[in-house]
């Protein structure tokens, strides 16, 4: 995966990407493409990415535009022992009860992603009410407003591709593009969340 620039504050509700920048999916050879990569939508990897790095992974994009695509690995937990064994340095790491391997880039880097506040929330399942942030210094702040539990997730790290890398990515079957669901996002059995949603990506 290609080494993306730094991650910026995205309210996802407001992207906007634009129109030329984006294949057409009409063409031949998008057999999982059944949406338009952009941020607050899920890749999914195909049975295809069973020996690569991204072997049953869910990754939630952040930033789908001309400068490249940013996202963030949502299935992948850390278990305590390994919070611990990641960077004792970074104070409160300990007590960070959702964080995740974000990706294989800049995994020194964390970055949080969480429900912006709404009476809605619980109207909604579409992604558009997300917030990421990144830098441990957001990380620490939010998490420090006791975010009800459930509500955010904490990443290590990020998953990137460079202009174009991943539309051929896509067109080569190594992921299918599916809508953005706050409600899997935070799901409780992040485990159990690939084996879900490729059922799903291979019903459309």
């Amino acid at each position: 995966m290609g080494k993306c620039a730094g991650l910026v504050l995205l309210l996802l509700a407001g992207l906007a990407v634009p129109a030329g920048g984006l294949a057409n999916v009409g063409q031949p050879g998008f057999a999982y493409f059944s949406e338009q990569p952009r941020a607050g939508k899920f890749l999914v990897a195909s049975r295809k990415m069973r020996f690569t790095r991204f072997r049953e992974t869910v990754i939630f994009l952040t930033r789908h535009d001309e400068r490249g695509t940013v996202g963030v690995v949502v299935n992948r937990p850390y278990v305590a022992t390994e919070i611990h064994a990641r960077d004792a340095r970074v104070p409160g790491l300990s007590a960070w009860w959702h964080l995740y391997a974000g990706g294989p880039v800049e995994p020194g880097r964390y970055s949080i992603l969480l429900e912006a506040g709404s009476p809605y929330l619980n109207k909604r399942h579409d992604a558009s009410n997300l917030m990421f942030f990144s830098g441990a210094e957001n990380v620490m702040r939010f998490t420090s407003r006791h975010v009800r539990h459930g509500s955010h997730r904490v990443f290590s790290g990020y998953a990137g591709w460079y202009p174009g890398q991943l539309m051929k990515e896509i067109r080569l079957g190594a992921w299918h593009v599916l809508p953005g669901d706050t409600r899997l996002v935070f799901d409780s059995h992040p485990s159990l969340l690939w084996q879900r949603m490729i059922r799903r990506a291979l019903m459309e």
